[in-house]
């Protein structure tokens, strides 16, 4: 019989380990390292749908950030801005009376006249408001005047770069039309000059005598914020329908 070394804590003795076979130790390290990336991919998963939410909250309750994210993102800054739309579809109506309540002013950015001058070379759709998308493509209807037809002043605004370059040749007694679904006015230009700014603002609207007021960004040659002057053309109304009182 053996001797007796003792109990095994006493002196010291371990058993040997079994050594892990390759394949095992290969699919132990592996199921640690599913668990382990699972556990990171939900992690990672939950805090992304939880930053969705909360942009999409967030966008929806203030147009200003979403606009701000968009930017950031997008190729192109965005814009809430209606697109150009169009109801026109013109009169040839000149004369008689029209009932004052069918003067609506349009929604902005849609066309609802038609700028035209034979001796000034002009042809240009007219949209209701004065943005920046609107003086790109046509003339701005300034929605602070009157409606063509309402024996007042009304107010068109473009650039001179653009669809009004002919204006810049214009000369007292040149005709203007101004074409709407309810009538054809003309308009007789009685004078052309350079403003200030502030002088182009101080509007005298006389009710009962209708003129046709064109203004732009003077000096021609120049488009800049820094312009402080503008050219304006004045036209009285020759000819077209006139508004009642209902």
């Amino acid at each position: 019989m053996a001797d007796f070394i003792g109990p095994v804590k006493k002196s010291g003795y371990k058993p040997p380990r079994r050594k892990l076979t390759w394949s095992e130790l290969k699919n132990k390290l592996s199921h640690r390292t599913q668990i382990r990336l699972s556990y990171l991919v939900v992690s990672v998963l939950y805090a992304v749908a939880a930053g969705i939410i909360a942009l999409l909250f967030v966008s929806l309750v203030s147009p200003l950030f979403s606009s701000t994210l968009s930017g950031v993102f997008g190729d192109t800054a965005p814009s809430f801005e209606p697109p150009l739309s169009s109801i026109y579809k013109g009169s040839d109506v000149s004369g008689g009376t029209i009932i004052s309540s069918q003067l609506q002013t349009p929604m902005s950015n849609r066309q609802f006249a038609l700028l035209y001058s034979e001796e000034l070379d002009i042809n240009a759709p007219v949209y209701c408001g004065t943005s920046k998308r609107v003086l790109s493509e046509g003339v701005a209807f300034d929605k602070s005047g009157a409606m063509p037809g309402a024996n007042s002043n009304i107010y068109l605004n473009g650039y001179s770069t653009s669809v009004l370059a002919g204006l810049k040749k214009a000369e007292k007694n040149d005709v203007i039309t101004l074409t709407t679904n309810y009538g054809y006015f003309r308009y007789q230009i009685v004078k052309t000059e350079v403003l200030s700014k502030e002088a182009s603002t101080k509007r005298n609207v006389t009710i009962g005598d209708e003129n046709l007021i064109i203004q732009m960004p003077y000096p021609f040659e120049i488009l800049s914020e820094s312009q402080n002057e503008v050219f304006c053309v004045q036209a009285k109304k020759i000819s077209g329908p006139s508004a009642k009182a209902n």
